[in-house]
């Protein structure tokens, strides 16, 4: 079926095209009442659709907003996603979805496409940002179209503004909370430490282990080089099993990991938290699904994403964001600690 036009509602109607694209096009100009009605109900009957395209294209205006993040299967992205999704829904704009990290070759893809594409903005997730985006993004700010980073503070040649997560505070937190708990032989069990947020969160961690005396070392942090969390989880709780007795609590660097290591201590036959307490980082989903319930550090992820949204949406009503926000993390206390 060809797509109805302009000239098609107009030719059904009588009326000119000027006053059919007055009508349809939401524009504030004088359309006698009843005109509109015959307009309306003609466009209706023919299965109109704007072309929004063109509409961008005439008035120089985008409605889209390009969100760059690495993963849609990782909660912690899902969730971002969905904060940036509703707060731009909310003032009428589009998020056009890239994925980006499971496969660098296509990093120069991914900048000639927003290049290429008439956008309003960007938003990124720290992870994605490779040396090459880095500087179309900046390129593409120098042309008046802005974009906000989220996650982590970036290592970037030009300070950008974002909405950011104090990851080495979230570590500080997870091991005073254990050492409150009655913990002292506590394990570290991370995924490669490639990213700057997981550095800042060992970082974080074995500050306050140390500031308080607790006997910690880099011989009780565990890394896995697994590409996934729930391989990992496992080649994880393998090694804290072959250090059986050793430990009675292990904080993990996201949840998905802790998750995936009670499975595989009780398939062991180790009970949490009886034989061990596990801690979480994230509160995800998985956190409240997992049996026990997960003890976790909150990352307001949700919130991180509307709050990006907001920004980029200052930006586009014409104030300039020169700032950045910082949100804090949270104890979410559950079932897998137990108190000594």
């Amino acid at each position: 079926m060809e797509h109805v036009t302009l000239k098609d509602v107009a030719k059904a109607t009588g009326f000119s095209i000027t006053t059919v694209s007055r009508v349809l096009g939401g524009v504030d100009y004088p359309v006698h009442a009843d005109t509109r009605d015959t307009i309306c109900k003609a466009a209706k009957e023919l299965n109109y659709i704007p072309n929004i395209l063109a509409r961008s294209l005439k008035t120089q205006v985008s409605k889209d907003v390009a969100v760059v993040m690495p993963s849609i299967t990782n909660p912690f992205y899902t969730s971002i996603i969905m904060g940036i999704e509703g707060a731009l829904s909310a003032q009428g704009y589009n998020m056009l979805t890239y994925l980006t990290r499971m496969n660098r070759a296509k990093d120069s893809e991914l900048v000639t496409s927003l290049r290429g594409k008439m956008i309003a903005g960007v938003i990124v997730a720290a992870d994605c940002l490779t040396p090459s985006l880095s500087n179309s993004l900046l390129l593409l700010k120098k042309s008046g179209i802005p974009f906000v980073i989220t996650d982590y503070t970036p290592d970037l040649s030009e300070p950008s503004p974002g909405v950011f997560f104090d990851y080495r505070r979230g570590g500080q937190m997870a091991a005073r909370y254990l050492l409150e708990q009655g913990h002292r032989r506590i394990a570290y069990a991370t995924r490669t430490l490639d990213r700057l947020s997981r550095r800042g969160l060992k970082d974080g961690f074995c500050e306050v282990m140390a500031s308080l005396g607790a006997p910690f070392g880099e011989k009780d942090v565990f890394i896995s080089r697994s590409k996934s969390d729930f391989d990992a989880s496992a080649e994880l709780a393998q090694l804290l099993l072959e250090k059986a007795g050793q430990y009675t609590a292990v904080f993990a660097n996201n949840d998905a990991v802790a998750v995936g290591m009670i499975a595989e201590l009780a398939r062991q036959g180790v009970r949490v938290p009886e034989d061990i307490s596990v801690m979480g980082f994230d509160n995800c989903v998985f956190a409240k699904m997992s049996s026990p319930a997960l003890t976790t550090v909150q990352v307001p992820a949700e919130d991180m994403g509307s709050l990006a949204a907001k920004s980029i949406l200052e930006e586009l009503a014409g104030k300039k964001v020169e700032y950045s926000i910082y949100l804090e993390p949270k104890i979410v206390e559950r079932r897998s600690v137990q108190k000594l």
